[in-house]
């Protein structure tokens, strides 16, 4: 049997979503391909090129702190 991940759009949920691909590297339950729309495109992305721990590391070392809200003025 194939099984896929589908990941879906919504700025701050892909950060959701690398934990959820984290918990999910540590389970004997491994998608076969993995694809999205939007940012559960780019987290996607980077599961061909990062194992889910480092993509993990990626959103909270690498993103913008003000990526999806605005400063307070």
């Amino acid at each position: 049997m194939t099984l896929g991940l589908v990941l879906g759009g919504g700025g701050a949920r892909g950060a959701f979503q690398a934990g959820a691909l984290a918990a999910l590297a540590t389970s004997q339950l491994q998608p076969d391909f993995v694809l999205g729309t939007s940012i559960g495109a780019i987290n996607a992305l980077g599961t061909t090129k990062l194992p889910a721990a480092e993509l993990v590391q990626w959103w909270l070392t690498k993103v913008p702190r003000n990526m999806f809200f605005s400063p307070q003025r």
